[in-house]
């Protein structure tokens, strides 16, 4: 494909390697990079303060992609010297927007628009908003330009971080920092919805929340996807019953739901049921907080694996207890792809398109949350019919089939 003269050229660019086994932005970049490679040569860039090298990416990524430019950024920096002084800190976030401080030198970006050999894009393509920030360096750097621009919000970060701030407690001083750094983040939203041709969400919950705000791009629903699992085994008859959650625990929404989850919510659970459950909390890097889970009575904390399946494959049912964020939860659309049952609240379920108590349960309270569970875990007839519409919700709207046809649809009008 590469070889024809006829193809285009796109410029993607991402803060993430694209990756169908990684976390959920990254299934979600690397659903879009199949897509848009299908149809035109892609010119990809990563930045990222990970250190990793072109042998190092995944070969279906290399073998899609025309070519690749890895830009090496340096971490953001705990504030130094004067900058620990009380509210200097805040000074230097006017001043020195942490929004646009992507730490990459000048060279790098040139050389890395020189190795393309190449220009005049047809699209240039921004995985999230970071991507859209390094893009407008990338145009006054260099003579780069793109026929059209598009931008996946993925979630709409504003959403989450306004979210968040009721609950973190990082001080005074980080409060102010974080608001500021959210007034700045809506205005530069705000400047994509003015200036881009093209601006991607994740469910239809987000886009009629943008749609409010003043626009001249076209906005376009891209749900998350995921591929289609073998229809698992009916589990048999066990003494214990196994809860699964999944997400990385360094994300503070996954934090604060597993440790709101083991520490409000299980107690009831097994107050309310003579049925035995244990608790499987699999993501990468849990901290301390989310290690000491596993003190708990029959609460595992797994950290990394390689592969979530045999966990999915051996629960019974699966918990999304978000309290917190944006966007559309892959976990809960991977844990339905096994036909599993779900007890999520609004907000972890929020921009799917699922109907409560038909393809998933869901609860906000300590008291409902574990009233959904015990539901589950003493009915296995609800439990395979609950699993069955949840596969069957996947199939029909959230397929990575169906999902690509609709953003082929949009790179190609």
């Amino acid at each position: 494909m590469t070889g024809e003269s006829n193809i285009k050229d796109v410029l993607m660019i991402s803060p993430w390697i694209p990756d169908k086994t990684g976390f959920g932005s990254q299934k979600r970049c690397a659903m879009h990079l199949s897509v848009i490679a299908s149809l035109y040569r892609v010119h990809l860039i990563i930045f990222t303060h990970t250190p990793i090298n072109s042998a190092a990416l995944p070969e279906s990524i290399k073998a899609i992609c025309a070519s690749i430019q890895i830009i090496p950024v340096a971490p953001p920096h705990s504030p130094s010297g004067i900058f620990r002084l009380p509210l200097v800190a805040t000074l230097r976030e006017f001043v020195q927007p942490s929004l646009y401080r992507i730490n990459t030198t000048d060279d790098a970006l040139r050389k890395a628009i020189d190795a393309f050999h190449i220009t005049k894009f047809h699209i240039a393509f921004c995985f999230r908003v970071p991507s859209a920030v390094l893009l407008g360096r990338l145009i006054q750097l260099t003579s780069i330009s793109a026929e059209r621009t598009v931008v996946d919000f993925d979630d709409i970060e504003s959403i989450s971080l306004s979210r968040a701030q009721k609950f973190t407690h990082d001080g005074f001083e980080k409060a102010i920092i974080s608001k500021i750094y959210l007034r700045r983040l809506i205005k530069f939203e705000n400047y994509l919805l003015q200036t881009y041709d093209d601006v991607l969400v994740c469910s239809d919950d987000d886009r009629k929340f943008i749609q409010n705000r003043d626009h001249r791009t076209t906005i376009h629903t891209i749900p998350n996807s995921v591929p289609l699992q073998p229809a698992p085994q009916v589990l048999q008859d066990r003494d214990v019953l196994n809860i699964l959650f999944v997400g990385i625990m360094t994300y503070g929404p996954n934090r604060d739901g597993v440790i709101w989850f083991c520490r409000d919510i299980l107690p009831l659970i097994r107050n309310q049921t003579n049925i035995r459950c244990g608790v499987s909390l699999v993501g990468f890097d849990p901290q301390a907080d989310i290690q000491a889970l596993a003190s708990l009575d029959n609460v595992i904390v797994t950290g990394g694996v390689e592969s979530v399946r045999p966990y999915y494959e051996n629960c019974d049912l699966v918990i999304a207890p978000i309290r917190y964020g944006a966007g559309t939860r892959i976990k809960i659309l991977e844990a339905m792809s096994f036909q599993k049952p779900v007890v999520s609240t609004t907000i972890g379920a929020e921009g799917i398109d699922v109907e409560d108590g038909r393809n998933i349960l869901l609860a906000d309270s300590p008291d409902a949350f574990a009233k959904a569970c015990v539901e589950l875990l003493e009915s296995a007839a609800m439990r395979q019919s609950m699993g069955r519409e949840g596969r069957k919700c996947v199939e029909e709207k959230y397929s990575e089939g169906v999902v690509a046809e609709k953003l082929n649809q949009i790179l190609t009008s």
